[in-house]
This record gives C-alpha cells, structure tokens and sequence, in this order.
C-alpha cells in the first residue's frame, strides 16, 4: 500500500535519469520539482477548475496570494491606465470620456462585466505583460483606472474597475467575446488590447496623485496633464 501524501509515477528509466540529473543541477529537489509539474498540468488543463479545488482546500486568501507567488514580479500595488479622450461611435456620433464610460457602465450592468478595448498599444502588449496581469487579475487584485479631461475633472482619474481577463494581439483583431458583451456603440470593432472589467464604478478615494507610471517612477498626474500617457502601467506610491 502507497504511504499516505506519496504517489508512484511510472516513467521510462531514461526518462528519470534525466529528470533526477537536471534537478540536481539545477538545484532543486525532486519533490519540489514533481509538486510543480503536477500544480503546472492542473492550471494546464483547467486553471478554473484547480483554481477552485485549491480554494476549497487552503481557503481563497492563500489560494490568491499562491497565484502571486508563481512570479515574484508580480505585485499587488500594480493596475492598469487609461486616459479617455474622444471616441467616435459606428454611427458617427462623437462621444467624450464619460460618454464612453457610461456606455460601458451600462453594457456591464446588463452582463455582470464587460469587454473595453483599445489600440493605444500599436503592437499589444507583450507576452510577459500579459501573463503578469493576468495572474493579478486571477487572484482578483487588477484594478484598471480611467481619467479623463473633462467637465470638472482635470486630467485626474475618474473611475475605477476590477479586471478578469486581458487578451492581446499584435494587431487590431475583432472581440475575444460575443458582440453583446461590449457596448453595441463599437459593435465589429477591431483592436489590439482587450479587457475583461467588472464592478465599473466612479473611483471616489484615490486620484493620479496616489500612483506612479511605473517604468519611469514619474507621478501619474503630471505625467497625463502634458498628455503622455495615453495607457500603460501604474503602481501606488
């Protein structure tokens, strides 16, 4: 009888010996590495599945905070930017920063979440961004925060939602999604990034003052009043 938390695992011998010489050079145990190739297949075949079953049993904390610790880059105080300027509307019609916004607020209130997409990234953003946000927005920490010029804000951030999902090409591309899970204002619309939100509300606390662009360390504010940062990547300070 198998003791209790071991497992056997029958593989070539070439195979082992390769395996238990690579670990050793690389440093690493065999448990170690085997607890890592069976978490890696699990999140491989169905990550909402594992994800759900490692709820369950660590609790959904520590379950958040092990997706964190798949990549020690990743950070809690990271979010997402978008400055909204105008936008023009299938139909020709010309809409500001919170016109756009409320066509988003009410598609998000009819499915429970959104789709919002851009081409302010030319090229997408790169895979290693990708992935990086995209284990915030699994553990549930991605926010994405919109400003805006207009009305009585003053290049200042205006609303804030939590992000499920990012999905990014290299060119311009039509929805990841259904035409009715994003505003029906841009219905066919192609562009390089797009974003899963939910729960878009008006940010009432935090302004660009709280935040960084994060490569350079600038402050936010300064950075969107001299029109620069259009979308990228902000920390808190």
């Amino acid at each position: 009888m198998a003791r209790q938390d071991y497992m056997t695992i029958a593989v070539q011998k070439s195979t082992q010996e390769v395996f238990r010489k690579f670990v050793e050079i690389k440093g690493f145990t065999v448990k170690e590495a085997l607890s890592d190739v069976l978490e890696m297949y699990m999140i491989a075949q169905d990550a909402e599945l594992y994800l759900a079953l490692k709820k369950d049993f660590l609790g959904a904390e520590e379950a958040r905070n092990m997706i964190l610790d798949r990549n020690e880059k990743v950070s809690k105080n990271d979010s997402l930017f978008m400055k909204l300027g105008y936008s023009e509307t299938n139909d020709g019609q010309r809409l500001g920063g919170e016109g756009t916004i409320q066509a988003y607020i009410r598609n998000c209130e009819m499915n429970g979440y959104t789709w919002y997409s851009t081409n302010s990234l030319k090229s997408g953003m790169n895979e290693e961004k990708v992935r990086k946000y995209n284990a915030l927005a699994e553990a549930g920490y991605l926010k994405m925060y919109f400003a805006m010029n207009q009305d009585d804000i003053d290049n200042d951030i205006a609303y804030v939602a939590d992000v499920e999902e990012i999905v990014s090409y290299t060119q311009p591309t039509a929805a990841p999604c259904q035409d009715f899970e994003y505003p029906e204002e841009w219905t066919g619309s192609k562009n390089n990034i797009w974003i899963k939100i939910k729960n878009l509300k008006k940010e009432e606390v935090l302004s660009a003052k709280d935040f960084v662009v994060s490569s350079t360390g600038n402050e936010l504010k300064g950075v969107i009043q001299k029109g620069q940062y259009i979308f990228g990547y902000i920390s808190r300070r």
